[in-house]
């Protein structure tokens, strides 16, 4: 069974999926696999516990990121399907087509992006475009100036 988390908003992703796990993880193994690990590490995740192996609970955070581990993850989600095992997956900027993968092989899929930050619209927005060279952010927050009536010159 494979839960998949998705979301910029990395905190609340994690903490949700944490909370998760705490609930499934009693009395099992915890494998946290990354994007910092090694193909031979994901290799023996996905293997299995063994023979006189316990209840695992698997959990993979960001490890599309990492070409080579993807290949070989995208390649098993049929196997994690269709296993004993508590699956957990975080991505946190998947692509369109990995995205769709995941979701067709996961059982509940939960979204948390973080807000959208909205554009500097004080007095010294000019100023700030200015200093950072940035033509285009300097044009717009002159615009938005001359749209409010104010004096952009002072």
């Amino acid at each position: 069974m494979i839960r998949l988390f998705i979301g910029t908003d990395r905190e609340k992703a994690r903490s949700k999926m944490n909370a998760a796990i705490e609930k499934v993880a009693k009395k099992a193994e915890i494998v946290r696999i990354s994007d910092a690990h090694t193909m031979e590490d994901l290799k023996t995740a996905l293997q299995g516990g063994g023979m006189f192996g316990g209840k695992r609970v698997l959990v993979f955070e960001n490890v599309c990121t990492n070409p080579d581990l993807s290949d070989i993850f995208v390649g098993a989600l049929e196997y994690l399907k269709e296993s004993d095992e508590d699956v957990f997956v975080f991505e946190s900027k998947p692509l369109a087509d990995l995205r769709k993968k995941l979701e067709k092989y996961a059982e509940s899929v939960e979204k948390f992006d973080a807000p959208a930050k909205e554009r500097d619209s004080s007095i010294f927005a000019m100023a700030n475009a200015l200093r950072k060279r940035d033509k285009k952010a300097l044009w717009v927050a002159y615009m938005q100036e001359v749209a409010k009536d104010n004096a952009p010159e002072a």
